[in-house]
């Protein structure tokens, strides 16, 4: 977990200092979170800030009690309002794609408790058939 936020906290300072106009900076923590889907084997996969990074892998289901990081306080200025937007719909939520061949794209946001796991049961909608 340490590495992993040294490494969001690194991405977000280097694209501070490429000469954007855009300033951002937020404040995680890290929760546990169960995940199962059914049908198993699905990539999860989390959107973090800034917005517009791609998202990160958090593993296959079933996950069970994984400990993901959560955004708790962001701040941001030059931002488009779609950005805004999507930067505040991810504070203190658990924003997530869920992936798996021969099924749709589940994207959804999901709650999270600081003190204890929560877990959560999808069910992926198959891809319609040719």
């Amino acid at each position: 977990m340490t590495r992993f936020m040294t490494a969001v906290c690194l991405s977000v300072s280097l694209f501070a200092v490429t000469g954007c106009r855009r300033h951002f900076s937020f404040e995680a923590t890290g929760v546990r979170v169960t995940i199962l889907t059914e049908p198993s084997g699905a990539k999860v996969y989390q959107k973090l800030p800034p917005p517009g990074s791609a998202p990160r892998l958090i593993g296959e289901t079933p996950l069970n009690g994984v400990v993901v990081p959560i955004v708790r306080t962001m701040k941001g200025s030059g931002l488009s309002p779609a950005a805004a937007q999507d930067m505040a719909r991810q504070a203190g939520n658990l924003v997530v794609e869920i992936r798996k061949e021969g099924y749709k794209l589940h994207s959804t946001i999901l709650a999270v408790d600081q003190e204890k796991t929560l877990e959560h049961r999808i069910v992926l909608e198959p891809e319609p058939t040719k």
